[in-house]
């Protein structure tokens, strides 16, 4: 695995993906048969009956490929060199708006009880969040583990910690991978998922646009800013 350096120059998110997170996302991941994986500026792929208007790019994602050669985004991931502005909506809020749109989806297409898995990376630190929706409306998005990319040779024992954390997250991709793939299985023997294992659909709401989430969030710095002034 390289070592993070910090770098004063601009780098973009694809080629700090490739240069510092490839090695650890690779030993993690392509060790499960049950899922495949995408690097950055790859879409999210939402149905068209879905309740979402916007299209998001992740840096990085995993996915199930649940019938016919459709693909199923499991896992997302932003990340953000030292390097890059934040910009109108940061990307901690950028992976809670991608992992409900692919919650979205997954209930759309009857997965049962599915879990989302998303990662953010903000310079070395990194954190895993997992989203559910157990209760109507409530998308509960929850960090699990965090943890440091090495920066140099002294910082090697950062690496055993970091692959943990990402087994964590991988027990939970996996684990809505497996549920798609028994689903997959029961339809070919024409059988039926109980109902009490799935997720009412009416449980899910409606997404802001990308105009109105930006609308939003001026909206709110703009009052702030009139509150302290």
């Amino acid at each position: 695995m390289r070592m993070y350096k910090h770098s004063n120059t601009k780098e973009i998110e694809d080629t700090f993906v490739h240069r510092y997170l490839a090695d650890l996302l690779n030993v993690v991941f392509d060790m499960s048969d049950l899922v495949d994986s995408a690097w950055a500026n790859k879409a999210l792929n939402l149905d068209n009956s879905s309740l979402n208007e916007i299209q998001y790019k992740p840096d990085y994602l995993i996915y199930f490929f649940f019938k016919d050669d459709d693909q199923k985004t499991l896992f997302t991931a932003e990340v953000k060199p030292v390097s890059r502005n934040v910009g109108v909506v940061n990307d901690t809020v950028k992976l809670g708006y991608e992992m409900k749109l692919i919650m979205d989806v997954l209930i759309e297409v009857g997965v049962a009880n599915p879990i989302v898995c998303g990662l953010i990376v903000k310079d070395a630190q990194c954190e895993g969040y997992i989203m559910d929706l157990k209760y109507e409306a409530t998308y509960r998005l929850t960090r699990i583990c965090q943890f440091k990319l090495p920066k140099s040779f002294q910082d090697l024992p950062l690496f055993v910690p970091a692959v943990e954390a990402m087994l964590q997250l991988r027990t939970f991709i996996e684990s809505t991978a497996l549920s798609m793939s028994e689903k997959q299985e029961n339809k070919a023997k024409n059988l039926k998922i109980s109902s009490k294992h799935l997720i009412p659909k009416e449980y899910r709401r409606m997404s802001f646009s990308k105009h109105q989430q930006t609308k939003a969030v001026r909206g709110k710095v703009t009052k702030n800013n009139n509150q302290s002034a």
